[in-house]
């Protein structure tokens, strides 16, 4: 089980590979505001289909709303994610790097698209990383150059 914000969940339907999610950890909590962002806000878009009709992706409403304010710098999402993953001592998966920051910043452990690309391939569920990196890419998922070689290196590609 995990608990994810709004990108990850979006960049992994645009590309088709929403799956590798249930496959490593199969249940993904999301907050109210994940849900809004993703299917509400985003009706219509490439990947809100695909995770509206994800039954294994639980939306759970968080216990501590009091905490939003200290918030101040991520959007309610994010906030809400890491408040969802501190309330159930989950992993939370992250791209924004304001974000991760802050789940640092709080105790809340934290992985993104890449590590789970990573994890897939060392799972056996896909054969390479390199050309899911290029789809990714290709629907606006930001990564350096240094840092694809990165994720290549260590996925011996």
């Amino acid at each position: 089980m995990i608990v994810s914000d709004s990108g990850p969940l979006i960049s992994l339907a645009r590309i088709g590979r929403l799956w590798l999610l249930r496959e490593l950890f199969g249940v993904v909590l999301i907050p109210e505001a994940v849900y809004r962002e993703t299917v509400e806000k985003g009706k219509g878009k490439l990947g809100a289909e695909e995770i509206t009709m994800a039954r294994w992706i639980k939306t759970f409403p968080i216990k501590t709303r009091e905490k939003l304010p200290t918030f101040r710098r991520l959007g309610a999402g994010e906030a809400e994610a890491i408040i969802l993953a501190e309330e159930r001592g989950l992993l939370l998966l992250v791209d924004d790097s304001l974000a991760r920051k802050e789940a640092r910043r709080r105790g809340v452990k934290i992985c993104g698209v890449l590590e789970v690309l990573l994890e897939a391939k060392r799972r056996g569920l896909i054969r390479e990383v390199k050309p899911i990196l290029t789809d990714l890419m290709n629907a606006r998922f930001r990564l350096s150059s240094a840092l694809c070689q990165e994720v290549l290196k260590r996925a011996q590609e």
